[in-house]
């Protein structure tokens, strides 16, 4: 008799009591449960026809006596081993590197559930198990999460929670608060490999607590996949107690299970964190994993969490991280040639461009393969130099991955400027290695504590894609210069846009404009099929987004009072020829901000979310209007904020505008990142009158700055920074604004230059209210609270407060004993 083996894939241990269900044609043969020795008899079953099986609330994967058939319909990252030489002549050397594979647990680019699981794949009994030489056996493991939950979009009535898994799967998301008991389902999206799931919470209770647990089963092994919420809740129904729970201890912070908190219609009182620049397992303290451990301890948990960009540093990879891409690539074998002439797999589209499809399905070596001493030492196996052996045989997939345009946009002194790859180390070159980068920042412990409770609203910068991503038009169009017959520039941006968008765009937006979002539609579309949405979300990417301005929308505005507005300051850039005007947005960005605030409700104050800073200290500022004379220069110091170019005119511009359309709109608080130290600085729009005067204006600008979360800055690097700032005043005037210094408070004395900036890692605690005068005039006050640590723990290092005065360029610095009902 023949029997399939059902085996615990890290014990070894039979796996009793499993239920399997097995599907020929149309047809289920089999529907069992395992005995006590792990096994299910196969005695009606036909051996010789191909067949997919589902073992319900779990995730099985070969171990022997059965055959993935070739599954083109997988796609991208479909498998890693050519299953087709699971027999014949090249069977005893397929199984020992199979095996080697499986034994494999290290977590990298790829792993191994992600891309040779049997989910809903045909399979076929070899031979040997046929004829009754092997018992066929599957490794059986719970499904599981990859990265995550994250809390993301998040009202005052519902919320999103987001999931990476480890393998297709069905979810459902329980949420309760008191006698609440609340039900929420979705189903996974394949997107290059990797499976993505966002559940949909409505109908919730205002500035309202729900913890919530998550529960996992597999998409039926045939037919469609269930994506409305009644057909995966029967399919939930249909599983039974066969589910998989995965423990979310590790999320946790001060109760038994993650919780998330919905947000006020209109509050007093705001309270988020905020900041930037974060590089995953880099070198520096990690403040933002510190502070996801503390969260516990704080006084109050902010209502939600703005990352203003830099997220991951695609451009320059900490070291760890960066050895595992080089070795993924050194290793990485295509799953079955006629891939590449379909346009699938990972390297499919840049390979087709190399070779004919006839030369590409024979891999014969050449030396053309021999691009490997452009990587580091320590990137690269020690067996390398072998010819012959399955992993080194497709090494020209390096060249794939990554070939380094000749950019010419810096001078030769800057060598790494020169070098978009980087000369020291890995560039992310596809979606796999971006994918990676992400899975990597979000699974440190305190990123999944802080982010599985806390809801967070995110948007780029530039190394979530790369360096100085269009910088200029004539960064642009080098990237798209001919010279890069291969267009590996134009495909990495694409899809590392597409990573962005799974990783942090989705989770921006409402549930209620999925479908009407072009970027989700190609995900609801392909969740629906059970396919993989790379190929047709990078296609749309390149088509729409790639070449600036993106005619896709990136900029987003939260569900808060006061308004939250998050601006794009890189997709939608105007890039004049000559790059004498350009513009950090284009003018239908600029319109979408002063209507969203000019149509104010009534509020005294805003926030926009702008990457890079709007003010900066006094002589940086002024160095940024060299940009125009010296591109090269501007380039190699990062000269592309504000001042730098025209954004600064038509900003002033919004700034009047606003005066005449919303009159109670008293501040702008403008939240940044990007430099590498924090610092706040105000502003208020002034006219010079013709007898010499000025006159100021409404609305004042507050820029607060938090930067980096983990960084390493050297004391000579600080030391030089504060130098600028002791030595040249910060109050100036600049192109129609009068900026000042703000100042931050140590203990209960305000602290001045040369303490106006500082360079520590940290992020940034704000708590935003509204209070009364004496005269019963509405005010708005900050306090930010800027928290680093300290002898092993999170402290306020310094604390900046700012408190809107009722007359233009007028607020001052509140002192601790000043009340409005709201303590400093």
């Amino acid at each position: 008799m023949t029997k399939l083996n059902l085996l615990d894939f890290g014990t070894g241990d039979p796996l009793v009591g499993c239920r399997v269900r097995l599907y020929q044609g149309d047809a289920r043969v089999l529907d069992d449960r395992a005995d006590v020795d792990g096994s299910v008899p196969l005695d009606d079953i036909d051996l010789r026809s191909p067949f997919v099986l589902d073992v319900v609330g779990f995730v099985a994967a070969v171990m022997q006596g059965i055959r993935i058939d070739v599954d083109t319909d997988v796609g991208y990252c479909g498998a890693t081993v050519d299953w087709r030489e699971a027999e014949g002549p090249a069977h005893d050397r397929f199984w020992e590197e199979y095996r080697a594979h499986l034994a494999d647990t290290d977590r990298g680019v790829r792993t191994f559930w992600q891309q040779d699981h049997v989910t809903r794949r045909p399979l076929q009994f070899l031979e040997s198990a046929r004829g009754g030489d092997v018992e066929p056996a599957l490794l059986v493991q719970q499904l599981a999460i990859r990265t995550g939950p994250l809390v993301r979009y998040t009202s005052p009535t519902e919320t999103v929670i987001w999931l990476e898994l480890e393998t297709p799967a069905l979810v459902r998301a329980r949420l309760r608060s008191g006698d609440q008991d609340l039900v929420f389902y979705a189903a996974s999206v394949r997107v290059g490999g990797r499976h993505f799931a966002a559940v949909a919470a409505g109908g919730l209770a205002e500035h309202t607590s729900y913890t919530y647990t998550i529960d996992l089963v597999g998409p039926p092994a045939t037919g469609p996949i269930p994506t409305g919420h009644g057909e995966i809740a029967a399919a939930f129904e249909d599983a039974g107690d066969d589910v998989s729970t995965p423990d979310l201890s590790a999320c946790v912070a001060d109760t038994p299970l993650p919780t998330v908190r919905t947000l006020e219609h209109r509050s007093t009182e705001l309270r988020f964190a905020f900041g930037s620049c974060r590089k995953p397992r880099g070198r520096g303290e990690d403040v933002f994993d510190a502070f996801g451990m503390s969260l516990a301890d704080l006084d109050a948990r902010p209502a939600f969490l703005l990352l203003t960009g830099d997220q991951i540093y695609a451009d320059d990879i900490a070291a760890e991280l960066g050895q595992k891409i080089g070795r993924a690539r050194f290793a990485c074998r295509p799953a079955f040639p006629e891939f590449y002439a379909d346009g699938q797999g990972r390297l499919a589209a840049r390979f087709a461009k190399m070779r004919p499809a006839s030369q590409v399905q024979t891999y014969e070596p050449t030396d053309d393969y021999v691009v490997l001493a452009r990587f580091p030492r320590g990137y690269c196996p020690d067996e390398i130099g072998e010819r012959d052996t399955m992993r080194t045989r497709y090494r020209i997939a390096n060249e794939m991955l990554w070939r380094i345009p000749d950019n010419g946009m810096a001078p030769a002194s800057n060598a790494a400027a020169r070098d978009p790859a980087g000369v020291t180390g890995i560039h992310a070159a596809d979606f796999a290695e971006y994918a990676f980068l992400y899975e990597a920042a979000w699974t440190t412990p305190g990123a999944r504590v802080l982010m599985a409770n806390v809801p967070s609203f995110m948007t780029f910068d530039d190394h979530e894609i790369t360096d100085d991503w269009n910088f200029s038009r004539r960064w642009v169009d080098v990237i798209h210069s001919d010279a890069d017959i291969h267009e590996c520039w134009p495909q990495t941006i694409a899809d590392a846009l597409a990573a962005y968008w799974l990783y942090q765009g989705w989770g921006n937006t409402p549930p209620g404009s999925w479908a009407t979002d072009p970027r989700t539609a190609v995900l609801l579309q392909h969740q629906r099929l059970g396919t993989d949405a790379l190929a047709d979300l990078r296609q749309l990417l390149r088509d729409r987004a790639v070449s600036p301005p993106s005619t896709l929308d990136w900029h987003y505005e939260l569900p808060t009072s006061p308004k939250i507005l998050v601006w794009d300051l890189r997709t939608r850039r105007v890039l004049s020829e000559d790059d004498d005007r350009t513009l950090l947005m284009d003018d239908a960005c600029f319109r979408w901000a002063e209507n969203a605030l000019a149509d104010g409700d009534d509020q005294p104050c805003a926030l926009a979310v702008v990457s890079a800073p709007i003010l900066m200290p006094g002589l940086l500022s002024r160095t940024q209007l060299l940009a125009d004379h010296f591109p090269d220069l501007a380039r190699e110091r990062d000269l592309e904020h504000w001042p730098a170019n025209d954004s600064w005119y038509r900003l002033v511009e919004l700034l009047r505008a606003l005066k005449a359309r919303n009159g109670s709109l008293h501040t702008i608080f403008a939240l940044s990142g990007d430099v590498h130290f924090s610092y706040n600085l105000v502003a208020h729009r002034y006219d010079d009158l013709d007898d010499g005067t000025s006159r100021a204006h409404f609305p004042e600008l507050v820029n607060c700055v938090c930067s980096p979360f983990q960084n390493e800055v050297t004391a000579q690097q600080a030391g030089q920074l504060h130098g600028i700032v002791d030595r040249f005043s910060n109050d100036f005037r600049q192109r129609g604004l009068a900026v000042r210094e703000a100042g931050f408070w140590e203990g209960e004395q305000l602290a001045g230059s040369p303490h106006s900036l500082f360079v520590d890692n940290n992020i940034g605690l704000a708590t935003l209210s509204r209070g009364r005068d004496d005269d019963n005039t509405v005010q708005v006050q900050l306090v930010v609270r800027y928290l680093a640590l300290e002898r092993g723990g999170l402290k306020a290092l310094r604390t900046f407060a700012y408190r809107s005065a009722g007359t233009p360029g007028a607020s001052r610095i509140p002192r601790p004993e000043d009340d409005l009902g709201i303590p400093i």
